[in-house]
């Protein structure tokens, strides 16, 4: 039971370590940042989370666009975990147009159209003229 625990919580460290981006990899290594472990209860979990900040929303922006398909921009966000404090920062990073009534799964849905949806439609349009 423990070391089957043990390997998973390893393999989540593993997929954590190669998500790295080279920057903050050059960072760790010039000792400007370190990968911090630490245990929480996992009902505070959320209230302790720190806010996404201007340049993680940059990145995840970035990555949006780089993104081909709708599925695999909504699996993306999927993992991110973001709450829906991070998903309005980042449409409001967008400019995109947002109510407090909007369901989080609203909100990603727009998030996705105003990254993805935005440059399909762009792509599809270029290629009719």
């Amino acid at each position: 039971m423990k070391d089957k625990f043990l390997i998973q919580e390893f393999e989540k460290y593993l997929t954590f370590l190669k998500k790295i981006s080279h920057d903050d990899l050059n960072s760790i290594l010039k000792r400007e940042k370190e990968i911090v472990f630490e245990i929480r209860d996992k009902s505070s979990k959320l209230k302790n989370r720190e806010l996404l900040i201007g340049d993680e929303i940059e990145k995840i922006i970035n990555k949006l666009g780089s993104v081909e398909k709708r599925e695999d921009g909504i699996n993306y966000i999927e993992t991110l975990n973001l709450t829906r404090i991070d998903i309005e920062n980042i449409l409001k990073k967008l400019d995109t147009h947002f109510t407090k009534k909007d369901s989080i799964q609203r909100l990603k849905e727009k998030l996705i159209e105003s990254t993805i949806g935005f440059k399909l439609r762009s792509e599809a349009i270029q290629k009719k003229v």
